[in-house]
């Protein structure tokens, strides 16, 4: 008679995730505990204050079944952790939110979460001591983190209220720039003419009242 020891069961891989989330983009990359990348997916904007509660659990949701897809992975995946990054989540009351909505939405998607600012997921990425960062994308913010998670931000307040070095901000100002000098209202920027142009171009359009229902039309989003 020979014996036989019992079969093990296949432990299954540790897989995490983790979310970058502006108000233009949004990555998601799944990594194993090791750090290697298995898989990811990209998707549209996911900040709070810009498209909502639903669209940002919306998007996380089809983000994390294109990453798992990606790295080959059943759709059941339950991931260890979801570490989200986003833009518009440095308040509690949008975590709050989210913490809530999301584990209800997607039951098995992970077994624990993570939530903070867009600003704070780039500090960590760099150094689990705090650091420094400046964001200057479609809004902008700068933040400074201590090793012990405290610290000061600056800007960060969308395009109503500052942006102020983003590229919404500096486009936005430079179509203002290029009204008021063919208005006859500025004259201290004699390249007008060249960025006049590069306007009119980008918007398909040939003349200044044709930006109009491009900036005030239903069809207009700002991300």
């Amino acid at each position: 008679r020979h014996c036989h020891a019992p079969a093990m069961a296949a432990t299954a891989p540790v897989v995490m995730g983790g979310v970058e989330g502006g108000a233009t983009a949004t990555k998601l990359v799944l990594f194993d505990a090791g750090g290697k990348v298995l898989g990811e997916a990209s998707g549209p904007g996911t900040n709070y204050y810009v498209v909502g509660l639903d669209a940002v659990v919306a998007t996380l949701i089809k983000l994390a079944r294109e990453a798992l897809a990606s790295a080959g992975l059943p759709e059941s995946t339950r991931l260890a952790s979801l570490g989200l990054c986003m833009a518009g989540f440095a308040e509690k009351d949008p975590q709050r939110e989210i913490l809530e909505a999301l584990p209800k939405a997607a039951p098995g998607l992970a077994a624990s979460y993570k939530v903070v600012n867009d600003s704070v997921g780039s500090v960590y990425t760099a150094s689990d001591k705090g650091g420094v960062v400046v964001i200057s994308g479609t809004g902008s913010i700068a933040q400074f983190i201590t090793s012990t998670g405290e610290g000061v931000r600056a800007g960060g307040w969308g395009h109503m209220m500052g942006d102020e070095g983003s590229a919404w901000y500096v486009a936005s100002k430079a179509v203002r720039m290029m009204l008021r000098c063919d208005d006859g209202h500025e004259t201290r920027w004699p390249p007008h003419a060249r960025a006049r142009a590069a306007i009119l171009a980008h918007f398909g359009i040939t003349g200044n009242e044709q930006l109009l229902p491009v900036f005030y039309g239903e069809a207009f989003s700002k991300p």
